[in-house]
Parts: C-alpha cells; sequence; structure tokens
C-alpha cells in the first residue's frame, strides 16, 4: 500500500463492507422505524380509546412526523398510508355491518391524507436542506484542509523560486537550489544532471548527499540508468526500494539509497536535464511529493536557461568589447532587451562624453533628445530593430554635457543560438561636420537659386520694358513708312516684310521673357501662371496640356512654393516636349494635409528609370538634379515613374509650413 491513499479495513467476516450495501440498510432502518411509530400509534390509540375521541388520526398524524422527519420521503409517505388505513378500518365497525360512511369521518380522513402528504413532503425538504448543509460544512472543511496544504506547497516553491531568481552564475546556482530543494522535500540527497550539448548523455552537475557523482564526472547515456531512462520517457520515476532495481548506480548502492524520486527539467517542452532526491530509509513518496518536485524542476529548469543565456550574453559582451575597442571613431556599445547600456567604448566615451562607470545601467533614451523621448523615439527605434533586425537614421543625440551633435545611428538586434533577443548593437558616428556642410551648401544654392530667379526676373523684365518697347517703336515705324509708300513702290513691300520680321520678333522677346519668370506668377499665382504656358505649349508646339487643381480653394500658396513647383513642372514639360515627343500632358496640383503635390503625367515613350539615371549626364540632361534640388531646399522630394512605351509620371511633393491656430 501507498502512503498518503485510504486503506480498506476488512470486517469480521474477512468481506469488505460496500458503500451500496451500507446504504440499503440505512433505508430499511428508516422504513422500520415508520412501520414501529405507526404500530404504537395504532397500540396508543387503542389504549385510550375509552379515554378519548375514537378518532386515531391524530395519532398517526404524529407518526407521519417522525417517520418523515428520520427517515425522508419514503417513509414518510409509508406512514400517511398506514395512518390512512387505520383511518379506514376505524370505519368499519366490529360486526362488519357496513352503514351509510360518515361525511364527517370521511372528511377527516381526507385531511388526514393531505396533512400527511404536506408534512411528509416539508419534512423531507427540511431533511434534505440539513444534509446539504451538513455536505457544505464537511466540504468546506475539505476544502480549507485542501487550501492549506497548497499553501504550505507554494510556500516551499517559494523558497525555491527565490534563490532561482537571485543568482545567475550558474554553478553558485546550482549549489544554492539543492541545498533547497533537500529542505523543502526533507531528502538525504540531491542530484542534477544536465543533457550534454550533442544530446546523447546526462551529466551530473551538482549534487548533495551524493558527491561522488560529480568528483567523478559520472555520465549516464540517455536511455539507461535512472536519469538516462527519465530523459527517455521525459516523465517522473519513483523507486520505494533501490535494493531490487537493475538499473541503479553502484555509487547509489554505496550510499545505501533506499528510496528515489526523479523528474524531467524541461523548459517550452523541451528536456535539459533531471533532478532527482533519495532518502538512505525506505520511503514512499506521495503523488503530491511528485508533483511538488515538479513544480520545483519547472522552475528549476527556468533558472537554469536564465543563468545560460546570462553566460551567454557575457560570452558575447566580451567578444563585442575586443571588436569595437579597436574602432576608436564610432560610439560602439551594446545595450540588453529593455535598452539599458550594458557595455561602453572609448569612441562612445569620447563622442558622447560618459565613462564606463557613468554610462552602464543607463538607459538608451538618455542619449536622446527630450522631444524625441517626449514622441516614445528610443523604445520605436528598439522595436523596429528587434522586427526587421536592424534599424539606421539620422537624428540629434544628446552629450553629457547637454550639448547636441548630429548623429549617424545604426542599431542591430543580437540573439542566441535558439533565436531569442539578447540585446542590440549600438553604432553612433558624429555627422556634426557634414551636416553642417550640407546646410552651408544648402544656404548657398538657396541663395543662388534666388539670386538667378532675381536675375531672370530683371532680364525678364528689361526684356519686356526695354526691349519689347523698343522693337513696339520699330513697329510702328515701319506702319508709318509702309503707309507713307506708294502701293506701288517696290520698296512698301521690302517694308512690310521688315514689319513682319520685327512682329515676329517681339513675339519671340515676350516668350523668352515669359519662360524667365512669368508674370502670371507673380501677380496671379502658381495656377494661371501653368494655364497660361499649357495655352502657349498648344499654340506653339501643338501640345494639349490640362491642368487640374484639388484643394487649394483659390487660395495662393507661399512663394518659394509656388517658384519652387513651377520651375519644377516647367522642366517636365520641357522633357515631354524635347525628349519623349508626348502629345498630352495632364498636370495636377493638389493640396494635402501638410504639403503640396504635383503631378505630371505625359503619354510620351517613357524610359527605364534607374537605366536611364545611371547614364553619364542623365540627371543634367534631363534637369532631374535641378528639380530634386530645388525640392529639397524645401524639405521636399521629386519621384519618377516610368517604362518604355507607357509614359512618364513625375511627382513633386513640398510640404506647408504649419498653420498658426488663428489661421486655422
Amino acid at each position: 500500500m501507498r502512503a498518503g491513499y485510504p486503506d480498506e479495513v476488512p470486517n469480521g467476516s474477512g468481506k469488505t463492507p460496500t458503500p451500496v450495501s451500507a446504504e440499503k440498510r440505512s433505508r430499511l432502518a428508516t422504513y422500520t422505524v415508520a412501520g414501529a411509530v405507526c404500530a404504537a400509534a395504532w397500540l396508543l390509540s387503542l389504549l385510550l380509546a375509552p379515554l378519548i375521541d375514537p378518532s386515531d388520526l391524530p395519532l398517526f398524524l404524529g407518526a407521519v412526523m417522525l417517520s418523515a422527519w428520520y427517515g425522508g420521503l419514503g417513509p414518510g409517505l409509508a406512514a400517511t398510508f398506514l395512518g390512512t388505513l387505520a383511518g379506514i378500518i376505524a370505519l368499519v365497525p366490529t360486526n362488519w355491518d357496513l352503514p351509510e360512511p360518515s361525511p364527517t369521518a370521511i372528511a377527516h380522513l381526507a385531511i388526514f391524507v393531505v396533512e400527511g402528504l404536506i408534512i411528509t413532503s416539508l419534512s423531507a425538504g427540511l431533511r434534505a436542506a440539513r444534509r446539504r448543509a451538513e455536505r457544505l460544512v464537511v466540504l468546506e472543511q475539505v476544502t480549507r484542509a485542501e487550501a492549506e496544504r497548497w499553501a504550505q506547497r507554494l510556500r516551499d516553491l517559494q523558497r525555491v523560486t527565490d534563490t532561482a531568481l537571485a543568482n545567475l552564475k550558474l554553478d553558485d546556482l546550482l549549489r544554492e537550489l539543492i541545498g533547497r530543494v533537500r529542505e523543502v522535500l526533507d531528502a538525504d540527497t540531491v542530484v542534477i544532471l544536465l543533457l550534454t550539448d550533442d544530446g546523447r548523455e546526462v551529466a551530473v552537475r551538482a549534487a548533495l548527499g551524493l558527491e561522488e557523482e560529480v568528483t567523478e564526472g559520472i555520465r549516464i547515456p540517455v536511455g539507461q540508468g535512472i536519469a538516462g531512462r527519465i530523459v527517455a520517457q521525459a516523465g517522473p520515476l519513483v523507486f520505494d526500494d533501490l535494493d531490487h532495481q537493475d538499473i541503479a548506480s553502484p555509487i547509489l548502492r554505496r550510499k545505501g539509497l533506499q528510496s528515489l524520486l526523479g523528474v524531467p527539467l524541461s523548459i517550452e517542452g523541451r528536456t535539459i536535464g533531471v533532478i532527482h532526491v533519495g532518502t538512505l530509509s525506505a520511503r514512499q513518496f506521495t503523488a503530491e511529493d511528485q508533483s511538488l518536485l515538479q513544480l520545483v524542476a519547472d522552475r528549476i529548469a527556468t533558472a537554469i536557461d536564465r543563468a545560460r543565456l546570462y553566460e551567454a550574453v557575457e560570452t558575447a559582451e566580451h567578444r563585442f568589447r575586443l571588436l569595437v575597442d579597436g574602432v576608436p571613431d564610432y560610439a560602439t556599445y551594446m545595450v540588453d532587451p529593455a535598452g539599458l547600456v550594458m557595455s561602453w567604448n572609448g569612441g562612445a566615451e569620447r563622442l558622447k562624453g560618459y565613462t564606463e562607470t557613468e554610462a552602464l545601467g543607463q538607459p538608451l533614451a538618455v542619449f536622446y533628445t527630450d522631444e524625441d523621448r517626449r514622441h516614445g523615439a528610443p523604445a520605436r527605434t528598439l522595436e523596429i530593430a528587434a522586427t526587421e533586425e536592424r534599424f539606421e537614421g539620422e537624428a540629434w543625440r544628446v552629450r553629457r554635457d547637454g550639448s547636441r551633435f548630429w548623429a549617424d545611428v545604426v542599431v542591430t538586434a543580437l540573439r542566441d543560438g535558439d533565436g531569442r533577443l539578447v540585446g542590440y548593437a549600438v553604432v553612433t558616428h558624429d555627422l556634426t561636420e557634414r551636416k553642417r556642410s550640407a546646410e552651408v551648401r544648402a544656404r548657398l544654392l538657396d541663395q543662388v537659386i534666388a539670386a538667378q530667379e532675381e536675375e531672370q526676373r530683371r532680364i525678364a523684365r528689361e526684356l519686356h520694358d526695354e526691349t519689347g518697347q523698343s522693337l513696339t517703336s520699330l513697329l510702328v515705324g515701319l506702319r508709318a513708312l509702309e503707309d507713307a509708300l506708294p502701293a506701288a513702290a517696290p520698296a512698301r513691300q521690302q517694308v512690310a516684310d521688315l514689319r513682319r520680321i520685327a512682329l515676329r520678333t517681339l513675339d519671340e522677346v515676350s516668350r523668352l521673357a515669359r519662360g524667365l519668370r512669368p508674370g502670371a506668377l507673380d501677380e496671379l499665382g502658381l495656377v494661371p501662371a501653368l494655364e497660361f504656358q499649357a495655352t502657349e505649349l498648344g499654340q506653339v508646339r501643338g501640345l494639349a496640356v490640362d491642368v487640374q487643381t484639388r484643394g487649394l480653394g483659390g487660395e495662393r500658396l507661399p512663394a518659394p512654393v509656388e517658384t519652387t513647383l513651377y520651375r519644377i513642372i516647367q522642366e517636365a514639360l520641357t522633357n515631354a516636349v524635347k525628349h519623349a515627343g508626348a502629345r498630352t500632358v495632364d498636370i495636377v496640383v493638389h493640396r494635402q494635409a501638410g504639403g503640396v503635390q504635383a503631378i505630371v503625367t505625359d503619354d510620351g515613350c517613357g524610359f527605364e528609370v534607374e537605366t536611364a539615371l545611371r547614364a553619364p549626364g542623365a540627371w543634367t540632361r534631363l534637369g532631374l538634379h535641378g528639380m530634386r534640388e530645388r525640392a529639397a531646399l524645401l524639405g521636399g522630394s521629386v519621384t519618377i515613374e516610368s517604362a518604355p512605351g507607357e509614359g512618364t509620371t513625375i511627382y513633386a511633393r513640398i510640404p506647408l509650413p504649419l498653420e498658426s491656430p488663428s489661421a486655422a
């Protein structure tokens, strides 16, 4: 028999009574009592007949109450039946002369039957309620005892858990754990064996009471011995008497171990080892002992996995340090999965101003600006790196003294052999000088473009005001000279030809002036200037140009935005006529949230974008470089979509300054 399980106790006859036979005897006793009280009521009614009312129904009513209270519904109904039978017999005279039954007697008998049924039903209900209450009391007592037992198990488990979570060095952890396990399970020996790297053997890693297994370097093939069988079947083994077990090791026999309980160490369904406890005296390990050891084993497996992970991180960090210490021009360091600094190189100290002691344990967010922290940039950076394995970008970073520098940042996710995230490698390079140079270049380019626009505006104004007026005066003089000459004079035709040449020259000068700086752009805005150019291209080049707007609502855009979009669209139209041989062009200017977009689509020959842009001089020849530089000065962008035979579409997007609340 196993400890912790109830034993059957035989009775005197050598037979074990069953719950069914006991229940039958109990029910028979209740019916016997019902018959006895009814017989007593009958005898009592005979004895009291000379003294009281000849009706004996009240006495039988008492018998019904006693029967129902003691035996429940069945005995109560039986007593009611016997009382009714006695009442019927009482109605029959002793000479068996059957007169007309008295209505009163029949009514009393009917009332007795109803009262008997009611009393029986109520008594049975009360009796059932009482029994339920008694069962609830017993159940509560059992539940309390079980809760206390589980509470004790949880306290025992907590003792092990505290140790498992407090230590990270594997050997120190295992030594502490086996001591706690021996206390919790009141065992004489505790052994932890871990699966080797090749998965073919389990090796003793820590032992208490069986230290020889550690010193002798015991290794057990999977499937053999006690530990090997536990690993092979991934389940527990219990031995109450090791003397009769052939699989026990010689060391266990020499120690005189009598009983043993072993369970696998598993994590996420993967067995990593075995833990077994033993006693020098015979002991029957209970199901609760096994359950508790398995709970402890699960916690130990988690602790071992954490310790191994910690050691792997330490090893990776050591290798990482050897690598990055040789790169002094870059801030190279590592953070853990939570974003806390775990390593720091000389380049990081020089760039960020923190010593290694100051930096270790700091959150990654300490190197970000206040604005970036408010917007959750540090957490988003790590999230992108964890999801996409790598994050790269440029942004402002903050030194220890509060100064800022423009940095190129690369964050790479680091994973162990099982693919679990163990941290991030962060490489930061100072691009402040490059950014400053780019800003200076952008300012110079802006000045050049502004000067170019101003010069084109001046030349256009001079062409219109001076050259145009001179040509107009010439036309007036030629017209007057033509009118003054006789109609048949040969010189009259020559003057007429000169006047037509002057008129064409005036038209060409006007067109050149509009191309350099259309007056409509300054006076009326972007859309009228585009419509005027579309009309002119239709007349001069035969190109059908359609201009559409969305979201502008008749409002003008800021002057720099209008100028930039006009020049980009102008260059796109030139390419459509000069290089694509287009017949139609569609222009859409769309104001969106935070910006404005211009889309220019032609039906020309199209081209392979990547191939064409790699050709020498393509950017300059097609004007694309100028388009993108103009857009970039305002923080915008230009993209191109094209394919041979399918035309070309150019997208230019320029951000707009945020409107003030009053303007909104």
